[in-house]
């Protein structure tokens, strides 16, 4: 499979949040349901990632090639595949931390609170 360089790390991502989604409706975590609370989680996380993420490049310490990336730029040296990653992050987090505790018993059904 030959994809065009621009266009690999974003249908990588996009496989990616495809996958953690079927995870969240199949296994029932409902993370994906809890509509506000997601939004918080993210935003507080991407804030954080994004301020990080920013300095690093300001600093020289990385940057993402521009033939590699679809060519948004939402922050100077951060594309937007960054942002997709790292909210794909925190949403993984979280839907493998409900999977777990649904797994292991700590939550008799989703949408119940953990114990």
């Amino acid at each position: 499979m030959n994809l065009p360089a621009h266009a690999e790390y974003l249908i990588l991502l996009i496989a990616g949040w495809l996958s953690l989604l079927w995870v969240d409706l199949h296994y029932g975590t409902e993370v994906l349901a809890s509509g506000r609370r997601l939004f918080i989680a993210e935003g507080i996380t991407l804030s954080i990632f994004l301020a990080w993420d920013s300095l690093g490049v300001h600093r020289g310490y990385w940057r993402s090639r521009p033939a590699r990336v679809v060519g948004l730029w939402p922050l100077p040296g951060v594309p937007v595949e960054e942002f997709l990653l790292l909210a794909m992050i925190t949403y993984g987090a979280i839907v493998l931390w409900r999977l777990s505790a649904i797994l292991t018993g700590r939550s008799e059904a989703p949408g119940q609170k953990l114990r």
